[in-house]
């Protein structure tokens, strides 16, 4: 600066230390370079949010595990990628924050990478709103992904073990108890009948050996049923899909099963329209009608009435039915009814034998085919079994 000094111009420049000054900012600047060079270079996640949910900073380490560049366009809130299912909860989560300031809260989320697939998030957030230096809600993420998809495999596993011992388990109940009676119980006819044949009348004959049949018949079924259900546990079925015309399946397997109907006086009742087709395996189909018909004639008192019905009015499945006016199925078995290794092995209104893996099998099949199959029923009022089968018109097969 100028100015005039005992007559001459004088030049005077002013100085300040500013050092200290520098200092501060060179360790800012370098601050700044490390906190850069952390959260650019570390496998988790860091962003901060506001209490909306919008985005105030998010590490390049984003890219790795959501796949946007930090400088790409990737959405204003956080909840924009978030699976619809778990929204609710990590807005819970952030709410606890609000009341916790500074403390840090686990979280866990799933959320759509740039991809389309779906991720397994969980890591901490922490309300650090009140913090002049932040003023939002810093969170901390990690992909776990890998690791979640092995706990589930992991849980599969539990769950096929699980469910192969309960097959040992029913098929070892089945070997000792359902089928050692039905040969005990032949075993002591043919020894009275043996016995005894010249000292009974002709009539006594007859009917020691109508019991031996029935059983034998009871016990053939039993035994079919159990060869049928081990060959579908080892995969070793052939399954040959094929146009079927399902009125005269019905009626072949009603045929088959005239017998004991009439002897119970049931009337079976084929409703199924005679130009209706399904693709299907026949011997698996036959089994799965052969099953719920000769389940329904079990338990249905004589008398009774057995209709079966089949519609085609979705485009993409036929819903057949087996109605009967029998005894029911109590509602606490309902849930158990097509499980394996429960005990849902009941005796007939005229005492018929059963081992439970009648159901079971018609469950295997339909699956086989795509279809499901339930039940609804009222105690003392009938039961109603459902199944669906792929929907094939005549004029496309």
């Amino acid at each position: 600066k100028m100015f005039i000094y005992k007559g001459r111009k004088t030049r005077v420049t002013a100085v300040r230390d500013i050092s200290d000054r520098k200092k501060a900012e060179l360790a800012l600047k370098e601050s700044e370079e490390f906190f850069k060079a952390i959260t650019e270079n570390i496998s988790d996640v860091i962003v901060i949010i506001d209490q909306k949910g919008d985005y105030k900073y998010r590490s390049a380490s984003s890219t790795k595990v959501m796949g946007y560049a930090v400088n790409e366009p990737f959405g204003k809130n956080v909840f924009d990628f978030i699976v619809p299912e778990d929204k609710e909860n990590l807005k819970q989560q952030f709410q606890f924050s609000f009341y916790h300031q500074g403390e840090i809260i686990p979280i866990s989320f799933r959320a759509y990478h740039k991809d389309g697939s779906i991720r397994y998030l969980e890591g901490t957030g922490t309300n650090l709103i009140q913090n002049p230096s932040i003023q939002g809600i810093v969170v901390n993420y990690r992909d776990v992904s890998e690791r979640r998809k092995a706990e589930l495999a992991l849980k599969e596993s539990e769950e096929k073990l699980r469910e192969s011992n309960k097959t040992k388990d029913k098929f070892f109940s089945i070997i000792a108890h359902d089928l050692r009676s039905p040969f005990n119980s032949l075993l002591g006819l043919s020894e009275v009948l043996d016995d005894n044949f010249d000292h009974y009348s002709t009539e006594d004959q007859k009917k020691i050996a109508g019991a031996i049949h029935k059983s034998l018949r009871d016990t053939y079924k039993l035994l079919e049923n159990l060869l049928l259900w081990s060959r579908s546990q080892r995969g070793v079925i052939p399954f040959y899909p094929d146009k079927i015309k399902l009125y005269s399946l019905t009626s072949e397997v009603c045929r088959l099963l005239k017998s004991m109907a009439k002897n119970k006086s049931i009337t079976t009742v084929n409703q199924i329209p005679e130009d209706l087709y399904v693709e299907a395996d026949w011997e698996m189909l036959s089994t799965i009608m052969r099953n719920l018909l000769s389940n329904a004639i079990k338990f249905t008192p004589k008398g009774g009435k057995i209709t079966i019905k089949a519609e085609n009015s979705n485009p993409d499945y036929v819903k057949v039915s087996v109605h009967d006016t029998g005894v029911g199925i109590p509602k606490e078995k309902i849930k158990s009814i097509f499980t394996l290794g429960e005990d849902t092995s009941t005796k007939g209104t005229e005492n018929e034998p059963g081992s439970g893996l009648g159901l079971i099998l018609c469950k295997e099949f339909v699956k086989k085919h795509g279809g499901d199959i339930w039940v609804e029923s009222q105690p003392q009022k009938g039961s109603s079994f459902y199944f669906t089968l792929p929907n094939k018109p005549n004029n496309k097969m």
